[in-house]
């Protein structure tokens, strides 16, 4: 009976010892449900394009402006969108290849401090023809 309560203690260290106790660090990124072509028209959503080197921000009816990432910040927070109801806090995202990770996430965390909600635009597949 011995041997057996020293295992049971061996165990029990062992899965102390292995358990991480620190809580995972995120963030909650809310997705937007699909709404209909006309309702998206209707929206004039902002849309952010992130090129390698350079984000464009722009809204329907005007050009893209190239702005740091402070200044989108500064941008997304002056249109008040906590106040808004959920569809009309999509940010229209653009992601370009070769974009690096960490820029796609300082760009979308900055849109979810902001409490708007992304949509990321989906690039049909290119054909050899284009």
């Amino acid at each position: 009976m011995g041997p057996f309560s020293d295992i049971a203690f061996l165990l029990i260290i062992f899965f102390i010892l292995t358990t991480s106790l620190i809580r995972p660090m995120g963030r909650f990124i809310s997705m937007p449900s699909s709404t209909s072509q006309s309702e998206q028209d209707k929206a004039h959503n902002p849309t952010v394009t992130i090129l390698p080197d350079k984000i464009l921000y722009g809204e329907k009816g005007k050009g893209d402006e190239e702005l740091g990432l402070l200044e989108l910040r500064a941008r997304l927070l002056a249109m008040g969108l906590k106040s808004r109801r959920e569809e009309q806090r999509t940010i229209v995202v653009d992601l370009a290849d070769n974009v690096p990770y960490e820029t796609f996430y300082r760009v979308a965390t900055a849109i979810s401090k902001a409490d708007g909600v992304i949509a990321l635009l989906e690039e049909a597949e290119r054909t050899d023809a284009e």
